[in-house]
C-alpha cells in the first residue's frame, strides 16, 4: 500500500506528513492504540485513486491499499442479529480496484461499502496551562475577561465541572460567572500573547482532555444539543472553528459532517455520540450507522510521490482518521 506523501498522519506528538515519517516512528491503529512503523519506502505507484467518503473525508492511495470495509450484506447481518443474538461478520478488506470491480452501488439507493470510524485515539496527556473544559468555554467567545453568561439550565453543571479542574468561580448574578484565576494570566505562562484561537496542542491531549474540551464548548454554545434528535448541531459564522471541532470529534471516534453553506454566512457541524458531552444528553445507545462512513466515490488520479508504510495492523491516516492497511 502507499499513501500520497503529503497525507497528514496522526503521531504521538500531534501530526506529521507521510513523507516525514521514518522506520520506528509511532502511528495509531484503528483501535486508537500506538503502533510502530516496521518499514517505510518512497516510490511513485503506477496507479493512484482518490477515495472519498460520505462525511467529506478523502485520501489519495495506490491500487494496493486495503480498507477495512463492511459490505451492504455485512450491515444487514449486523442489523438482523442485533441484541442477544449478535453475529459479527468477519472483517473484510478491499482495495480501490476491488471496490470498483464490484461497484459502489448496492441497489435501492444504498451504497455497497462502508468504513467504520476509528476508536478514540490515545494521544499522550498534555500539560495545559488552562484546563481543557475552561478553554472550551473560552473558545466559544475567546473572551479573556473571565466572565461568562450561561443558560440557567447548565449553571449547576458548569459549576461542578469547574470545581473538578481545581479552578474556582464567583457568580456575578444567577447566570453570570467569573472564572478564577485569570485565563489571560494563565495563558501568558505558556504563550507570548493570549491566543486568538485554540492552541493546536489542545486538539491532541488525552482522550479525557479532549472530551472535557468538547464539554466546555457545548456547555456555553447555546442550542448546541437537540434533545428531540439526540444530536449535536453547532452553528457558527467561522468555518475554521467548526473544522477544528470536527477534527477533535473524529479523533474520538465520532462520525461528523460540516455543512459549508454557500448561500449564508452561518455554517453547521452535526454529530451524534454515546459519550456524555452535555447535561441534557440522552443516554440511549446510538444506532450503528452513526459510527460508519459510506464509500461514495473512487476516482483515478495522476500518480504522485507516495509513501509505502508497513505496520502490524491497520493504521489511521488523514484528518478524518481513516484506517488503511497493506
Amino acid at each position: 500500500m502507499a499513501i500520497s506523501s503529503s497525507t497528514p498522519v496522526p503521531v504521538l506528538d500531534g501530526w506529521a506528513l507521510a513523507k516525514d515519517l521514518s522506520k520506528g516512528d509511532w502511528v495509531f491503529s484503528k483501535e486508537g492504540k500506538p503502533i510502530q512503523i516496521k518499514s517505510i519506502q518512497t516510490y511513485t505507484p503506477a496507479e493512484m485513486f482518490c477515495v472519498a467518503l460520505s462525511d467529506g473525508v478523502y485520501v489519495d492511495v495506490d491500487q494496493h491499499t486495503k480498507f477495512p470495509v463492511q459490505t451492504l450484506f455485512d450491515r444487514q447481518t449486523e442489523s438482523r442479529y442485533r441484541g442477544i443474538y449478535k453475529r459479527w461478520a468477519k472483517q473484510r478488506y478491499a482495495s480501490p480496484l476491488e471496490m470498483l470491480e464490484r461497484g459502489l452501488d448496492g441497489g435501492y439507493d444504498q451504497s455497497f461499502y462502508s468504513v467504520r470510524t476509528t476508536q478514540p485515539i490515545h494521544f499522550p496527556t498534555e500539560d495545559h496551562p488552562v484546563p481543557p473544559f475552561i478553554v472550551g468555554m473560552w473558545m466559544t467567545r475567546t473572551n479573556p475577561n473571565n466572565r461568562y453568561m450561561l443558560r440557567e439550565s447548565v449553571v449547576e453543571y458548569v459549576q461542578k465541572e469547574i470545581r473538578k479542574t481545581g479552578w474556582s468561580f464567583k457568580m456575578q448574578s444567577r447566570n453570570v460567572m467569573e472564572i478564577r484565576p485569570s485565563i489571560r494570566t494563565s495563558f501568558l505562562t505558556r504563550y507570548q500573547t493570549v491566543p486568538s484561537k485554540l492552541p493546536i496542542e489542545y486538539t491532541f491531549g488525552s482522550v479525557e482532555q479532549r472530551i472535557d474540551l468538547l464539554r466546555g464548548i457545548l456547555a456555553t454554545k447555546p442550542g448546541s444539543y437537540n434533545k428531540k434528535l439526540d444530536k449535536f448541531l453547532i452553528f457558527s459564522r467561522n468555518l475554521n472553528f467548526l473544522i477544528v471541532i470536527q477534527g477533535i470529534c473524529e479523533s474520538l471516534g465520532m462520525k461528523t459532517q460540516v455543512f459549508d453553506n454557500k448561500t449564508s454566512i452561518t455554517h453547521q457541524l452535526a454529530f451524534k455520540t454515546s459519550i456524555k458531552l452535555h447535561p441534557e444528553q440522552s443516554q440511549t445507545k446510538i444506532s450503528k450507522h452513526f459510527d460508519r462512513r459510506i464509500v461514495k466515490t473512487i476516482e483515478k488520479i495522476d500518480p504522485k510521490p507516495s509513501i509505502h508504510i508497513v505496520t502490524d495492523e491497520p493504521f489511521v491516516v488523514g484528518q478524518g482518521f481513516l484506517p488503511i492497511w497493506h
